[in-house]
């Protein structure tokens, strides 16, 4: 049981960490806009 919690903790942090790297994108592009 604690292999799959372990698993499924993982596979959260990796989503997570991917959300917070797709909004930082974001946040990138949209200051290069303003700027241009």
């Amino acid at each position: 049981d604690a292999i799959c919690c372990n698993e499924t903790h993982d596979a959260e942090v990796d989503a997570s960490r991917i959300a917070a790297s797709e909004e930082i994108a974001q946040e990138a592009e949209s200051l290069v806009q303003h700027v241009e």
